[in-house]
């Protein structure tokens, strides 16, 4: 095994060097967008039922062999790849519902399209597929729903405001997790299936009028490139398939009250020795810059990543927990809002997550605080990187209404920016 701590180092320093410049991922402007055009009858990647109102409820755990709507409301297609996972594939219900995004083959019965996707036993990967977004006007989206085939990590789907005029569409290619620093984040999951609200849940009730999230969506940009980060691990003795599925559920501009962005924190000064338990990041402390209310909290990390906790440290008051997870595979999805009861944080055990109930209102120069801790029970020091061997402390989420960016905190160690 190799020692991270340098390379970690060197990860770090781009993180804040992308900060500071304020143009990560921003090459040229050379590529002009198209502006015509209808959306096509069919997203690769996707099955387009020819009705999809009046759909019945999916059966737990039976296989898909008609359009159905799962218990998160996510309508699911039939697609017969033969690998594990055609039960997760979502349906393309058409511009009139929403927006559909694929990383994947575009055709099962394409041996070289599937090659370019497969993993090997016991394998690694993390690359990109860009695509352009077929909106030609802005659409806004008040949920969505993402589904990957087993062995991924992270699904993260950003917007390239400044794509390179040689750009390759549709085909995947190197990538990291790093660069989407910066960039405006619409969806970020390490769950293989993730069904979020703009509101914060798709199971609770909705938001009433003079709620602060009442009308929540995000925006997406007219005719935008969007760039699908997948991360996988194939811990098994077979080959996989890798393919994941986006539907982002639109809602109309007139129905729009409240606009959300992301929330992308990251700690960069991880140093866990070998054979440890125990050991803690320095706290992170990203200040608030305006007055918001946090939508929904996450935290990110790997393997042997035993906690990470947020407080909200308000001016002149007691800081308070908000948000803790033991589970590093499924740390919970905490939406914050009056109607969603989250799992209670007394006496949570290895495994469990829980978090404050109700909103969580922060202030201008407020801090929003946060703290992993990790064990290492191997013979080499393990420090920050994007790979399973290595270590992260990221916190994700969304937050509103937007000030006009994705809410940036990157950190080396008490240091924030």
């Amino acid at each position: 095994m190799k020692d991270t701590t340098t390379m970690g180092w060197a990860t770090l320093y781009a993180l804040v060097a992308c900060v500071l410049a304020t143009a990560c991922g921003k090459i040229s402007d050379d590529e002009e967008s198209s502006d015509d055009g209808e959306m096509a009858e069919e997203t690769p990647g996707f099955v387009r039922p020819p009705d999809v109102t009046g759909l019945e409820a999916c059966e737990p755990g039976a296989p898909v062999t008609e359009p159905c709507v799962d218990d998160w409301g996510a309508r699911l297609c039939p697609v017969d790849s033969g690998w594990p996972g055609d039960e997760l594939a979502l349906c393309d219900s058409g511009q009139e519902f929403g927006l559909a995004y694929h990383y994947g083959p575009k055709n099962y019965d394409d041996p070289e399209e599937i090659e370019k996707y497969m993993l090997e036993a016991g394998g690694e990967d993390e690359n990109c597929v860009y695509v352009r977004s077929k909106n030609t006007e802005p659409v806004y989206a008040a949920g969505y729903h993402g589904r990957m085939r087993p062995g991924s990590h992270h699904l993260i789907v950003t917007v390239v405001p400044d794509p390179p005029a040689d750009l390759i569409l549709d085909e995947p290619v190197s990538c990291n997790q790093t660069d989407a620093v910066g960039l405006r984040w619409l969806i970020g999951s390490q769950d293989p299936q993730i069904d979020v609200s703009a509101a914060g849940s798709l199971q609770a009730a909705p938001p009433e009028p003079g709620d602060p999230d009442y009308g929540a969506a995000t925006l997406i940009p007219a005719n935008a490139v969007l760039r699908i980060d997948m991360h996988y691990l194939n811990p098994t003795d077979e080959d996989i398939l890798r393919e994941s599925w986006i539907w982002m559920e639109r809602v109309e501009e007139e129905e729009v009250e409240v606009q959300i962005d992301m929330i992308t924190w990251y700690q960069g000064l991880i140093n866990v020795p070998p054979m440890s338990t125990g050991t803690t990041t320095p706290v992170s402390r990203c200040r608030v810059p305006s007055d918001r209310y946090l939508g929904l909290v996450t935290g990110h990390f790997h393997e042997n990543g035993t906690r990470v906790t947020v407080w909200h440290e308000p001016q002149g008051e007691e800081t308070r927990k908000v948000y803790e997870t033991f589970n590093w595979e499924d740390p919970g999805n905490a939406a914050f809002a009056d109607r969603i009861d989250n799992p209670s944080m007394d006496d949570l055990a290895a495994g469990e997550w829980g978090a404050e109930t109700g909103y969580v209102h922060v202030k201008q120069g407020d801090v929003v605080s946060f703290q992993c801790e990790f064990d290492n029970p191997t013979d080499v020091t393990v420090g920050f990187g994007d790979t399973g061997s290595d270590q992260m402390c990221n916190i994700f989420g969304f937050y509103y209404p937007t000030d006009g960016d994705v809410w940036n905190c990157v950190c080396a160690g008490p240091l924030c920016l």
